[in-house]
């Protein structure tokens, strides 16, 4: 008995740690900072590479202008399943979308709904900064997949 309300109590104070996790992050992460969590575990989420190679965050950075080190960009990559876990990217954006040359208006239409539901804790400045970004990845997917 003592076991089972263990049990529940673990399984309820999850979501509280989470909402208290995203919420410090929220806080104590820079726009700057936020900006390479969100479009890195955005990427690796989506094309669901199991080894990162050198190569691929090498050419992530250079497309998207992330930052001077590349190795700040492993942390993102590696946490992507815990930054999207609650958000089904699925029916907006996937892989092959990266793989396919879309039109602009797709694109944008596309990017604006994966910036709808990206979640909150990792959004930074504008809204119309972050659907640019993630144009630019859509955008740039055959010069990525070729890194890989």
């Amino acid at each position: 008995m003592y076991m089972q309300a263990n049990q529940r109590q673990s399984h309820a104070s999850k979501p509280i740690a989470r909402s208290v996790m995203e919420f410090l992050l929220s806080k104590i992460t820079s726009q700057h900072g936020k900006r390479i969590l969100f479009i890195t575990s955005l990427y690796f989420q989506v094309v669901r590479i199991e080894r990162m190679k050198a190569e691929i965050i090498t050419k992530l950075n250079e497309v998207m202008g992330l930052t001077t080190n590349e190795d700040a960009l492993r942390f993102p990559a590696t946490f992507r399943g815990v930054v999207w876990s609650n958000t089904d990217l699925t029916a907006a954006l996937n892989e092959e979308v990266l793989d396919k040359d879309i039109s602009e208006d797709r694109a944008r239409e596309i990017s604006e709904h994966v910036v709808d539901i990206a979640p909150k804790w990792v959004r930074y400045g504008r809204r119309a900064d972050m659907v640019t970004d993630v144009m630019t990845l859509i955008k740039s997917g055959g010069q990525l997949a070729a890194a890989a």
